[in-house]
């Protein structure tokens, strides 16, 4: 095929570009159309990734790969799906782990269990 050099090696897939945590925030704010929204700092988790960059030269070379969808607009994106979906937010976060690191809720569907 085309991209024979690519098989068996791992390959970085991104957005190409760093993030803050409160420019993400920011973003999904505006998404929602609460650009106004005040962003709550939470203590970090353990073991987390302070910084990460997907250095994506390896897709660019090997398979041609560039980004065509900016973060702003693949979060409208994935807006727009939960909304078409059948759920509520309620039902679609009830599961929701907010610190995966600490037990589940009693009844709570836990993933790969």
């Amino acid at each position: 095929g085309t991209h024979d050099r690519a098989v068996g090696r791992t390959i970085n897939l991104g957005f190409g570009s760093e993030v803050t945590i409160a420019a993400l925030a920011s973003l999904v704010a505006a998404a929602v159309g609460r650009p106004d929204a005040t962003v709550v700092h939470d203590e970090g988790r353990p073991g987390d990734v302070l910084r990460l960059y997907a250095d994506m030269s390896q897709a660019r070379a090997l398979l041609g790969y560039e980004t065509t969808v900016t973060l702003a607009d693949g979060l409208s994106r994935l807006l727009a799906w939960y909304r078409s979906q059948a759920a509520s937010p309620e039902e679609l976060l009830r599961n929701e782990v907010v610190r995966n690191w600490e037990s589940a809720p009693q009844g709570a569907a836990r993933e790969g269990a």
